[in-house]
């Protein structure tokens, strides 16, 4: 089992030039991790607690953005009808 492995990842290497491929250890490009003769580069991720409160910080976000454009609709709309009944007010009644 582990021969056929073996042929699997030496005709991966016979197909890729060293010049592309990028050690995942070093970060260098040249050679494979397994002859990676470097120390470990540190690479910073952020936490996934960071990343959790931030995506509920922009959820919060976008639902108090979306109530208000609902109150704003509603207030165009609630304006729009005394603007309309005011019309109404001069045509019929000529105030």
């Amino acid at each position: 089992m582990s021969s056929r492995w073996m042929t699997i990842l030496q005709q991966r290497q016979a197909n890729l030039s060293k010049t592309e491929v990028t050690c995942q250890k070093c970060l260098q490009k040249g050679h494979w991790t397994y002859e990676c003769k470097n120390e470990r580069k540190y690479v910073h991720r952020t936490s996934r607690s960071h990343q959790l409160s931030k995506h509920v910080k922009q959820a919060t976000k976008r639902k108090l953005q979306n109530e208000v454009t609902k109150n704003n609709r509603k207030l165009l709309s609630y304006e729009y009808y005394n603007i309309s009944s005011i019309i109404v007010c001069f045509i019929m009644f000529d105030c």
